[in-house]
This record gives C-alpha cells, structure tokens and sequence, in this order.
C-alpha cells in the first residue's frame, strides 16, 4: 500500500508540484515581491532566473534564498548561489535548489557560463543536474538538461531579457512505455525605468503545454537603501508585495505573494557582496 501511495504521489507531483521545482521558477524574495517576473532584471539573483546577467555582477558574490509555500514545510524551496566574474565580460555561476522534505525531495544544481558583448548585450548558457527521490524504496532519479538566456540593454530605460529552460525537451523519466517529460518553458521579458526611484517590470512565460502566463511589477526606492515592491501574475491569479534593503555589500529582501485560492507564500534572501563596489559595478547592477 505504501509503494502504491507514493507512485500515486510521484504522479501528482509530476503534474503539478514539479513543474514548480525544476523549471527555472522566479527565485529570490525580490522577483517574488514583483509578480515573479524576473528574466529583465540585472541583479545577483540572475544566478538563478536568467543566467545572461550574470556578467554585468563584476563582484564575487553569494546569496541564498527561503520560501515556504502555502505555509507548508513539506512545500519549502531553499537555494544557494555564487556567481564569480572572470577576465572583463565573463562569469561563471554555480546554483544549487531544493524542493520537498525527507520523503519527497527534489534537488536541483546548475553550472552556467555567461558573456557581454558590450555594454548592451550579453548571453548565458547553463547546465543542470536533477535528481527526484520518493522515500519509502522508491529511490532516485537522474536527469540532466540545459537552459540558456538573452539580455539586451536597448537603452538607458529600456531593457528585455529572454530565457528558455529544456528547449531539447529532455525526458525526466519512463515507466511501462509511458514518457516524463521535463517542462520546456520560455520567458521574454522587459524592464522600463520611469525614473532613477520607479522601474515597471512585466514578463510572459509559456510551458508548451499550457496557457501563458502574465507577470507584471513596481520596484520604487523609498529612500537610497529602502525599496517598496508589488506584482500580479495571471493564471491561477496570485498577487504579491515586499520590501528591500541595499546597505553596502548587503541586499536583504522579504516578500509574500498570495495565492487566490491556497494562501500566502513568504520568502526571504540575502546577499552578499565579498568586494567592495566600484562606481561602474553599482552602474551596471543598476539598471
């Protein structure tokens, strides 16, 4: 009965839960507090939701992130993440992503490489191990895939990002003929800065076997370390808020959205810069 009630488990997850845990899902407290939208923003957690940016972060760096979705243990996604710049246009970043609790746990680790070409545009391309355990002697499985990114500045307000996540749709896993697919997902976005206080972010994601989604947020810089954020995203409509803080090398950021029909997701992320920012550095993470 208990192999039964996990293989029932591992079918609902596959279905529902997973598409949430090992497609690129918007990761750190400040994409979370805009909507999730997170594919134009030039910023550390770049690491995680769009691995193009990675090479405008010119700092070592590192930061982690918690959510507790729906107020559940069990539903708890957790991540690490270091991006360590090299030569003038390049970096490298390594994330490491978790999902679930002892007798359901899916990992997720990424190993990306990215490139400017200028000061307006640049690429990345990352690598990805996961790996789905079901307690109870169901055991392990192993899959591996890619996801690469875009980003182009077109000008000093206007910036669009692009990610695709499983483009060569990868198989998670077969049983008795029947094929598990890893989600394929595509996500353009846009980032449009009012003025040097106010940015309006909004984005598009599309698994190919569902409906699109809608992502839009408010970022506004209360004062030079405070920042005041809120989104909406469509589908099953959520709606979310947060707020910021910049002080030095620290970015601090908490945030909540709310499902219309499950409840409140909190999540909250640190990160940490190891050098000193030059004026170009804090230039280029800010737009």
């Amino acid at each position: 009965m208990k192999r039964i009630f996990f293989t029932l488990l591992f079918t609902l997850l596959s279905y529902s839960v997973l598409f949430a845990a090992h497609d690129p899902v918007s990761r750190g407290a400040k994409a979370a507090a805009m909507g999730g939208a997170s594919v134009a923003n030039v910023d550390f957690w770049g690491v995680f939701n769009n691995p193009a940016v990675n090479a405008y972060i010119r700092d070592i760096s590192a930061g982690a992130y918690f959510e507790n979705r729906y107020l559940l243990k069990e539903l708890s996604y957790r991540g690490l993440g270091v991006v360590l710049p090299v030569a003038q246009n390049d970096a490298f970043a390594l994330n490491v992503q978790q999902f679930g609790y002892a007798q359901y746990l899916e990992s997720k680790v990424g190993l990306a490489y990215s490139k400017k070409f200028g000061e307006s545009f640049s690429a990345g391309l990352q690598f990805d191990y996961l790996n789905t355990f079901i307690g109870e002697g169901i055991g392990n499985k192993h899959s591996f895939t890619f996801e690469f990114g875009l980003f182009s500045r077109f000008n000093k307000k206007l910036s669009l990002g692009f990610m695709a996540f499983n483009p060569a749709r990868m198989k998670l896993s077969d049983y008795n003929g029947y094929n598990d697919y890893i989600p394929v997902i595509l996500k353009l976005g846009a980032r449009y800065e009012f003025s040097e206080r106010i940015s309006a972010i909004s984005e598009v994601e599309k698994d190919i076997y569902r409906d699109f989604v809608m992502r839009f947020g408010l970022d506004y810089k209360l004062t030079d370390f405070l920042y005041v954020r809120g989104g909406l995203s469509t589908g099953v409509v959520a709606y979310s808020f947060g707020v910021g803080l910049d002080y030095h090398n620290i970015k601090f950021d908490i945030s909540t959205s709310v499902h219309q029909v499950l409840g409140p997701s909190p999540q909250i992320s640190l990160m940490y810069s190891f050098n000193k920012k030059s004026e170009k550095s804090q230039t280029n993470q800010s737009f």
